[in-house]
């Protein structure tokens, strides 16, 4: 098995350059980072502020970003990753909202040996050995192309951008990644949770403790918001007691009935008009 080459040791290039840092997801559309929020135990608007964070970027060779950031390649981890991450987004889309878990709350499994996949019409890529600097060319079906070690970006961010790139090559190979895909019209999302929550951010103090405080209380609020959190139903005993209840024979009357409750004056009232007087 040939070692593992680092993740800015591969170009679509045969020169190597410094390499640069871009974000792991940085597609426009909502409605997978929104899927992701749900799946990954985050609050509604949340990806906001992971994309600031260094598990959100991934340093790659310039030839190589661009066909990163475009979808026509990705990493995808092993599959001991992806089962973590399948796990916990059944996990998650079967409990109540706010007792979801967070992906950056769970110790993940090294993503070290995750493969690249290419786009069909990539037929030729190198790679620069880490220490010797000897740069080797791959064609494709690139069989002798090695592992790749991640740094800094996280598991589930990666998955996230494999399973767009599989969605842009309409290539679905019966493998964990492809689960992955198909899982999200299984177990879909609750409908509270698409409600727009960016005011919260937009109004989340400085300070890590004063951040933390808004955070539970958005979670709090995001709990409120469960269509799914039931009230919990009266035992037989205490319906019957209602039944029995001696007010329930009594007519209610209806808020909008402005009848007055005391006695009407007998005595004909003075007409005001003019034209009752001629």
């Amino acid at each position: 098995m040939p070692p593992l080459c680092p993740q800015d040791c591969v170009s679509l290039s045969p020169t190597f350059v410094d390499p640069v840092s871009i974000e792991v997801y940085s597609h426009t559309a909502r409605t997978m980072r929104d899927d992701f929020e749900f799946y990954a135990g985050l609050l509604p608007g949340e990806f906001t502020r992971i994309s600031k964070m260094p598990i959100y970027h991934i340093s790659l060779q310039p030839s190589l970003a661009l066909a990163f950031s475009s979808f026509e390649i990705a990493f995808k981890a092993p599959d001991m990753v992806l089962k973590a991450v399948y796990d916990l987004y059944v996990s998650n889309s079967q409990c109540r909202l706010e007792d979801r878990t967070r992906f950056d709350s769970v110790e993940w499994p090294s993503i070290s040996g995750s493969s690249l996949l290419l786009d069909e019409e990539i037929r030729i890529v190198y790679t620069k050995h880490p220490v010797t600097g000897e740069v080797t060319t791959h064609t494709h079906p690139f069989p002798h192309l090695p592992k790749f070690t991640i740094s800094a970006a996280h598991p589930a961010l990666l998955t996230l951008q494999a399973t767009k790139f599989r969605l842009y090559n309409q290539c679905n190979p019966l493998d964990m990644l492809t689960q992955m895909f198909l899982m999200r019209s299984t177990y879909t999302p609750h409908p509270s949770f698409y409600k727009d929550w960016s005011a919260y951010w937009r109004e989340d103090p400085a300070g890590s403790s004063a951040s933390t405080a808004v955070s539970s209380m958005k979670r709090k609020a995001l709990g409120n918001a469960n269509i799914y959190h039931k009230r919990p139903r009266k035992s037989s005993d205490d319906v019957d007691a209602k039944k029995a209840s001696p007010q329930r024979g009594q007519e209610r009357r209806p808020v909008h009935d402005v009848r007055r409750t005391e006695k009407m004056h007998t005595s004909p009232r003075r007409s005001t008009c003019p034209l009752d007087s001629r």
